[in-house]
């Protein structure tokens, strides 16, 4: 598994399609103490995961409050237990 710096994503707008975002972190991850962004929408460290589509289409983010919806988190349990 390629071991990567997180973020939280504190006001990005790339988040829910970014792989530092998505992942699950490990016991020893490293984070970021801050996000990397020169604006919301530009990110030097954006690992685009491909997945952002299909998060869109089944309405499993809040855009408004940049929160995930209660749907999410059973897309991500799913997900980690490929």
């Amino acid at each position: 598994m390629l071991v990567i710096k997180m973020c939280e994503g504190d006001g990005c707008k790339l988040k829910i399609s970014c792989e530092r975002f998505t992942s699950k972190a490990s016991q020893w991850q490293s984070w970021f103490t801050k996000p990397p962004l020169k604006d919301e929408y530009t990110c030097e460290m954006y690992l685009n995961d491909k997945k952002e589509t299909e998060i869109v289409e089944k309405e499993l983010w809040d855009h408004y409050s940049e929160l995930p919806n209660p749907a999410w988190y059973d897309y991500k349990n799913k997900e980690l237990k490929k």
